[in-house]
């Protein structure tokens, strides 16, 4: 019922709907013969106002007269909500991070376990494959999905899992041909070459900066490569091993470019079945390749099977913190994070751990390789800020 200001302010009514307050909301009831005024509804107004703005300032949200109004007025409970919310936000933006930092970690100390054990880098990779899909089987039951994803996904998880398998295999060889600085250091080019690739094929941001920290990229592993001492000296040679050993690195990086392609290009799968995927895929792929490489053989010692196992479980968190970080942060940045953090141990570790002197070559690409990376993971920083 709509009533105009300028009529009188006391008018009879047949039928006059009185205004209550229940719940928040403003109902109606219907009371024969009643008389209302303007005055009076503004009295109503006024009092309930008054009983809110009474409750709000109350110095103890939970009051007796807090709850008895708890269905109506609700300021509190809102505030609460609003600052949990802020806090998981905050974790979610961070945690792509925290998980690549543990990736970077298990994968150094893989290599460290493998380097140290008279295992082929080959019959290795396989001992980490079988290792990592054990434990990942129970998680991919619970989950409760197809293991190998939905229809429309199998073929890029197929995709993602060999690109893995790869460069795991490849990236194994190389540890076990190089010093283990410099074979990190080659690694660390991982983020340059997945932005470019991210930008090629997901549509995500580069520009102009990201094809200078290329090139850097580019010389740094020339350097590591000691092609300038190559042409400088005229005694200086390679070795079979340094050329295995720089082929499979290069490998390495561009096998790991592409399965964090394509693993972001399926980032709506569950990060288990990713997992699962990369874990199956690499047994099929090592079992194949190991023959090529060297012969099987049996272990009898016991800490070599420790550190099998131990190959096999650090593999698995690998891929699993590496996964789930993919699907909560661009790939330039799980891959930057996760370079920085081996290219700062693992010279730690060759210098303190295996005693490997580092020459001026090596000191100047690991220095432009951690320029590009450092440089790309502040841009992300200040952008995102």
């Amino acid at each position: 019922m709509r009533m105009d200001h300028a009529a009188v302010k006391m008018k009879e009514v047949k039928t006059t709907k009185i205004f209550t307050f229940s719940h928040g909301r403003v109902s109606f009831q219907k009371t024969q013969n009643a008389l209302i005024s303007f005055e009076a509804l503004e009295k109503v107004f006024q009092n309930h106002f008054r009983e809110l703005t009474t409750a709000a300032q109350a110095p103890t949200p939970h009051a007796s007269s807090m709850h008895i109004r708890s269905k109506s007025f609700q300021l509190w409970p809102e505030i609460s909500d609003a600052k949990e919310k802020a806090k998981k936000r905050n974790w979610s933006d961070l945690k792509g991070f925290f998980f690549a930092v543990f990736s970077g970690v298990c994968s150094l100390l893989t290599a460290i376990i493998i380097k140290k054990m008279s295992l082929h880098p080959a019959q290795s990779a396989l001992y980490r494959f079988i290792g990592s899909l054990a434990m990942v089987i129970p998680s991919t039951v619970k989950c409760k999905e197809n293991p190998f994803g939905p229809k429309g996904l199998r073929l890029i998880l197929l995709f993602a899992g060999l690109f893995g398998a790869g460069s795991l295999f490849s990236s194994l060889l190389a540890i076990g041909y190089l010093p283990i600085g410099e074979a990190f250091v080659i690694f660390a080019t991982t983020p340059v070459f997945v932005t470019v690739a991210g930008h090629l094929f997901l549509k995500e941001f580069c520009d102009i900066f990201h094809a200078f920290l290329l090139i850097f990229s580019i010389i740094g592993i020339i350097f590591c490569s000691k092609l300038p001492s190559r042409m400088i000296a005229k005694d200086t040679s390679y070795s079979i091993d340094n050329l295995y050993g720089l082929l499979a690195a290069l490998l390495s990086v561009s096998c790991r470019t592409g399965q964090m392609i394509f693993i972001r290009k399926a980032k709506q799968v569950p990060h288990i079945i990713s997992t699962f995927a990369c874990c199956w895929a690499g047994v099929m792929e090592s079992s194949l390749l190991m023959p090529l490489f060297t012969e099987v053989k049996l272990h009898g010692c016991r800490m070599e099977w420790v550190g099998i196992i131990m190959v096999g479980f650090l593999g698995f968190l690998d891929q699993a913190f590496m996964s789930v970080a993919i699907h909560c942060e661009f790939v330039a940045i799980v891959s930057t994070t996760r370079c920085a953090v081996n290219i700062a141990l693992s010279f730690l570790v060759q210098i303190f751990l295996f005693h490997d002197k580092i020459d001026y070559f090596s000191a100047i690409g690991a220095v432009l390789i951690a320029f590009s990376v450092v440089s790309l993971g502040l841009r992300k920083l200040l952008s995102s800020a």
